[in-house]
């Protein structure tokens, strides 16, 4: 400011202008050419009313709904720049990974909590916008199979670096705990188990020096909570900051007419007093939020709301099982099976966690351990535990999905299915619905039934 103070101002005159920018001149008026209109039969108008109706109760429209608005500089008054003076600091790849965020990132604002406004707030944090994007270059190059493409580890030598150079500041500000924690997460998803655990003990005395969880404000406290949850779901301790509390009108957590008669009540399988009830409830109803056929849709606030406190209460139970069982009766537990199965659901269909993300994969091996313990006498007891069974090794599969880990999973299903006597890939559907399902779990279904019949020809060859 002080190098541009010191420059001169040269007036010029305002008619050098007026024949680029139109200064001081009248816009002429063009008349727009008429076009012809299609005349539209009444079985035309039928047929767009029905396409029409389709769109509105699409399943992608629902989603793009809930999420946030992506354009990076249309957000609180960014209109008063016409000009785009304020230039992001671009690297290679870097224009590619935006435009993944705005066409095709699944991580969305119910995933990792981020606010609607988070891009604007990289106009007074800088390293913000470097953590999203080294956490969006993740996705992507996940999903290519790239293992920091040189653009991911641009933006995370910034955000490394911006980071450090405010805290050599000595101001802790909401936006900067806000980019160390969606560093955290993605150092979650790769799998950088060691270095996230560095990062999180800084960010435990940044959140201490702002005056606790509460004292960050709404748009970038659940992006550290998420951090803290993911954080302490690897290492098996508890939450580093309280559990935040919301009140959940009834709407929101009552299950819609519809569903009630459609799934499996957990207490005749597990007992009364298992935990199972209450965890299954919350993700039924949230599943059946994002379901246009249910008719019970929920706001993104309160959505995100419900998926904090879920992912609160499966930690909260998975904490107090380590600590009142041994080794060995914790992973025979069925209620520590099913708690394994419900995070992977919250995080593989409810999160959308990228499917090669190392933290679901861990959590498959979880599972796994957990189900090699089990009594099979007990699950094959009845065709209901069957069922609850059956769905758990769904849920293994999927987390496994991309890894050669998931023919355990196949392996184990097919005996089960025999069992219950499911044939079809359409029966295979309705059993598991009966436990918890989402849309999108039908993507997971569809590659099951072709490895399932990928490895019938494979066993038919050799024989």
């Amino acid at each position: 400011m002080a190098a541009a103070a010191a420059v001169p101002l040269k007036e010029k005159p305002q008619r050098i202008f007026e024949g680029k920018f139109r200064v001081g001149s009248r816009a002429r008026k063009q008349k727009k050419p008429s076009k012809a209109k299609r005349p539209v039969s009444a079985k035309g108008k039928d047929e767009d009313s029905m396409n029409e109706i389709h769109l509105i109760n699409n399943y992608w429209l629902l989603r793009q709904s809930l999420m946030p608005d992506k354009n990076l500089l249309m957000r609180g008054g960014a209109f008063a720049d016409p000009y785009d003076s304020f230039q992001f600091p671009l690297g290679p790849e870097s224009e590619k990974f935006i435009f993944y965020y705005q066409q095709a990132y699944a991580v969305n604002c119910i995933a990792l909590n981020l606010s609607p406004d988070c891009f604007y707030y990289v106009r007074e944090e800088l390293a913000m916008f470097h953590a999203v994007m080294y956490l969006v270059s993740l996705d992507h190059n996940l999903k290519y199979g790239i293992t920091d493409s040189p653009g991911s580890l641009y933006h995370g030598r910034e955000a490394f670096r911006l980071i450090n150079e405010g805290l050599e500041a000595g101001v802790i500000r909401d936006t900067l705990i806000a980019a160390v924690s969606i560093v955290i997460s993605r150092e979650n998803l790769a799998g950088q188990f060691d270095q996230a655990k560095i990062h999180m003990k800084g960010l435990q005395l940044m959140v201490k020096a702002r005056g606790g969880i509460k004292s960050v404000i709404p748009a970038h406290r659940k992006v550290v909570t998420w951090a803290d949850l993911s954080y302490s779901n690897v290492w098996g301790c508890k939450p580093s900051f309280p559990q935040l509390t919301y009140k959940a009108s009834k709407g929101d957590t009552e299950l819609p007419e519809k569903l009630k008669n459609k799934v499996l009540s957990p207490e005749s399988a597990f007992g009364v007093a298992s935990p199972t009830k209450s965890i299954f409830r919350s993700l039924r109803r949230m599943s059946a939020a994002l379901n246009p056929e249910y008719e019970a849709p929920m706001e993104r606030l309160a959505l995100s709301d419900q998926i904090y406190g879920a992912e609160y209460n499966l930690l909260t139970l998975q904490n107090e099982y380590i600590e009142s069982l041994d080794p060995v009766q914790y992973l025979s537990s069925s209620s520590v099976l099913m708690n394994n199965a419900a995070y992977i659901y919250l995080y593989l269909i409810l999160r959308e966690l990228p499917i090669k993300s190392r933290l679901l994969f861990k959590l498959s091996q979880q599972l796994r351990d957990a189900l090699e313990m089990q009594d099979e006498e007990w699950w094959n007891s009845s065709p209901e535990r069957q069922r609850w069974l059956l769905w758990v090794l769904f849920m293994g599969y999927g987390a496994a999905s991309e890894w050669p880990e998931k023919w355990w999973f196949v392996e184990r299903m097919e005996p089960l299915g025999a069992a219950l006597m499911v044939w079809t890939k359409e029966e295979l559907e309705s059993a598991l619905k009966g436990i918890v399902w989402e849309k999108s779990c039908s993507d997971f279904l569809e590659k099951l039934w072709k490895d399932m019949s990928q490895r019938d020809r494979f066993e038919l060859d050799l024989y």
